[in-house]
């Protein structure tokens, strides 16, 4: 979180191949994430972070579990 200048919103994903394809599951989500956090953000199921504008998490309603389709 070094270096921001505004809060923002975190989504950590797992990457599931099934059947074929893609899919990026949510692990956890981190919202209202603060500019020059002392501690960083660590989620070791994760493959990828997305990272949104701040209060993204709660009006698309993310949670752990949830199937994120990214095109």
């Amino acid at each position: 979180m070094w270096f921001m200048v505004m809060p923002i919103d975190v989504v950590f994903l797992r990457v599931v191949h099934a059947e074929g394809s893609e899919r990026k599951v949510v692990t956890s989500a981190h919202a209202r994430v603060r500019p020059w956090k002392a501690l960083p953000l660590n989620d070791w199921d994760a493959h990828e972070a997305l990272e949104l504008p701040e209060g993204s998490i709660a009006r698309l309603g993310i949670a752990p579990g949830d199937e994120l389709c990214i095109g």
